[in-house]
């Protein structure tokens, strides 16, 4: 039986900062880390200031393990900055 749980990413201050190429860049790495991880978006959106999820997960992992997955995913494109996808 695969879990399911809503998660909610909000930018800092709420600033609007996810817009234009970086909200693609930022949808195409949740994509990517889901993807390998295991982890099934069922939904999802990508607003300039926060991130709305509902996803399934397999039991063997945590959604601790999941939220850590995504939140600590360093983008591979930017490896100067060491940036991550969300803070």
């Amino acid at each position: 039986m695969l879990a399911t749980e809503p998660l909610l990413w909000v930018t800092k201050y709420r600033y609007p900062v996810l817009k234009g190429d970086i909200k693609k860049r930022c949808r195409e790495l949740i994509i990517q880390v889901c993807d390998a991880e295991d982890v099934q978006i069922l939904k999802g959106v990508v607003s300039k200031d926060h991130v709305h999820m509902h996803i399934e997960y397999p039991p063997k992992i945590t959604e601790e393990m999941v939220q850590e997955y995504l939140e600590h995913h360093r983008d591979p494109s930017n490896k100067d900055s060491g940036s991550m996808v969300l803070e």
